[in-house]
């Protein structure tokens, strides 16, 4: 009954990480003849970059009557064998929310179903594992631009500029798991759950360091 992935397994990570030293300036493959004063304006480029791409993580989804059915245990619907149809819609500007999965029109009976979703008879368990179904994915890329400047062989200092979330993506949260709930959040990602753990939209951060 208990039997399911952890409630932060990622089944597919994607990360992809990279470091470059732009080919500009003193003894670099472009500009290595140009005076010195021209040397710190294109001289001493650096990125740094990062894209992660991560299935979303799971959830358990759950039914309205639970606690009629059964007084203990796992909350969970059984499945019809019908698809899950599962992914993040168009966000609704007015509700401020995004409906990740169709929920029935009204609170179902035992036995009833709606898509791939049944209540079970009274006293029994449904059938859906835990954690059986995934959230919306993650995909986040963060950047920095990093510029050196060398005083002397020895000592140099360094602007930089870091990117997080640089295409500004929306993570969403999961959704609310409810699949015949009536309180008009079932099925949906709210703004209390908008984000996931972690990620955040777009922020910009400066940085100055000394070398030596």
């Amino acid at each position: 009954v208990g039997y399911g992935a952890s409630y932060y397994n990622r089944p597919q990570v994607f990360v992809l990480a990279g470091n470059w030293d732009l080919p500009f300036g003193k003894g670099q493959a472009f500009g290595n003849d140009k005076p010195k004063w021209m040397n710190e304006i294109i001289g001493g480029w650096a990125l740094n970059g990062t894209l992660t791409i991560e299935k979303g993580l799971p959830y358990t989804p759950s039914y309205a009557s639970c606690s009629a059915d059964i007084d203990t245990g796992p909350c969970r619907p059984s499945g019809t064998g019908a698809p899950y149809d599962l992914g993040a819609g168009s966000f609704d500007p007015v509700n401020h929310v995004v409906t990740y999965f169709q929920t029935s029109p009204t609170v179902l009976g035992n036995g009833q179903s709606f898509g791939p979703y049944m209540r079970p008879a009274a006293g029994t368990f449904g059938n859906i594992f835990r954690d059986s179904l995934n959230g919306p994915g993650l995909i986040n890329t963060d950047l920095s631009v990093a510029k050196t400047f060398a005083i002397t062989e020895r000592v140099g200092f360094q602007f930089r500029t870091d990117f997080f979330n640089l295409f500004n993506h929306p993570n969403l949260g999961e959704p609310n798991p409810c699949v015949d709930c009536q309180n008009g959040t079932a099925g949906k990602i709210t703004d209390i759950i908008s984000t996931q753990d972690g990620s955040s939209m777009r922020r910009l951060q400066f940085g100055f360091r000394v070398t030596f």
